[in-house]
């Protein structure tokens, strides 16, 4: 573990750390079928062409609708979520698994958690302990047992805004308080302040 500990922290939010730290959760067969549709389509996946989600009671969309009315929407804010069709694996594994026709409780595989394991050795050569991994049931409850572990009451969280405005009430059930990195709007493209986020950071500031 001591090369998590001598990672440049700049050159891994710049690089692909931070999809590192959601890539890790694919599950084993899942990345390698992933793996085998960027083959088949040459590396390449169009995640230009918009899939409409009207009238699917979708939060990002629909939610808006009802709120302002219909035709005044133009760009769905608020949420991260996706507006392109899902890759062709995935849908493909949710098929398999519905098709048997029970969906009781489920334990977590060994499998999943030795994908995680071997996702970050194979793509950061960091060795990961499988009993060091914890499954969250979502994003809020894993951010908040994280804050509520690195971090005291009234300690600093430093967070790139703009952002997700979820993220706030975590800051509240963890007792913590926002360190708001602003963001740089360079002609169209956000990018992050880095001279002010590293003047943010301290003993105050453990997440």
């Amino acid at each position: 573990m001591s090369k998590v500990t001598a990672f440049n922290r700049r050159a891994f939010l710049k690089g692909a750390g931070m999809s590192a730290l959601a890539g890790a959760t694919g599950a084993g067969s899942i990345t390698a079928a992933a793996a085998e549709t960027a083959r088949a389509s040459g590396g390449k996946y169009d995640f230009d062409e918009v899939y409409d989600r009207f009238g699917t009671e979708c939060i990002k969309w629909d939610s808006q609708v009802t709120k302002w009315g219909d035709g005044k929407i133009k760009v769905g804010m608020g949420i991260a979520d996706m507006d392109f069709r899902a890759a062709p694996c995935i849908t493909e594994a949710l098929q398999k698994r519905i098709a048997h026709e029970n969906w009781g409780y489920t334990r977590i595989a060994d499998s999943y958690i030795q994908t995680i394991v071997d996702w970050n050795r194979d793509r950061h050569g960091v060795e990961v302990d499988p009993d060091s991994i914890v499954i969250s049931s979502g994003v809020h409850p894993g951010l908040i047992a994280a804050l509520n572990t690195l971090c005291d009451p009234a300690q600093k969280v430093l967070i790139n805004t703009p952002t997700y405005n979820g993220f706030y009430s975590d800051l509240l059930w963890s007792r913590t308080v926002a360190s708001e990195n602003v963001m740089i709007n360079n002609n169209g493209v956000w990018e992050i302040d880095w001279d002010d986020f590293e003047s943010r950071l301290g003993p105050d500031t453990p997440a």
